[in-house]
């Protein structure tokens, strides 16, 4: 009984650690440059960026890129043990990204296609499009060729102009 005790202990604190970490805020400002929004933070001596890449089309305003580097490499989490500190502050990100520049489309892919980091994606994905009312697709290779694509966009008739820039741009 003891040993069970001790283990529903451990999970508990287990859980609570992270959801501390997923709800982990940073003091940071949005910034621009020519193609795109960002964010640059350091958190225990890495350095994360997260890039809002506007599209530039004329059948769709407001649509973004978004893509994350953890020291220079295309890849927001690993197995440190800071991973889910950093997702809660990037999550924090997108939020306040969404609620000040108020997008109508965006997406952002996994590239190694492993089923923790698409977990992990879709459930990111699904958070968003309840919390703020957009529409939400998971697609593999629809969107990019090689990569597992998530969209979330507001305005029904978006769609078909959205698989039509990615047909355009040869990204199938």
């Amino acid at each position: 009984m003891n040993l069970l005790k001790e283990l529903l202990k451990t999970i508990n604190d287990k859980n609570k650690e992270i959801n501390e970490a997923l709800n982990t805020k940073i003091d940071y400002n949005f910034e621009e440059d020519y193609e795109s929004i960002f964010v640059k933070f350091n958190l225990d001596n890495e350095n994360i960026e997260i890039r809002f890449e506007k599209w530039y089309e004329d059948n769709i305003n407001d649509f973004y890129e978004i893509s994350f580097l953890r020291n220079n490499e295309m890849k927001l989490l690993n197995k440190k043990d800071n991973s889910f500190k950093i997702l809660g502050i990037v999550k924090n990100i997108i939020f306040d990204f969404i609620e000040l520049y108020k997008p109508n489309a965006f997406f952002y892919a996994v590239s190694d296609n492993s089923n923790s980091r698409m977990n992990l994606y879709k459930k990111l994905g699904k958070f968003i499009s309840n919390k703020y009312n957009y529409k939400y697709i998971e697609s593999d290779n629809k969107f990019q060729k090689d990569k597992a694509n998530f969209l979330l966009y507001k305005i029904d008739n978006i769609l078909k102009e959205i698989i039509q820039t990615f047909n355009d741009k040869n990204y199938n």
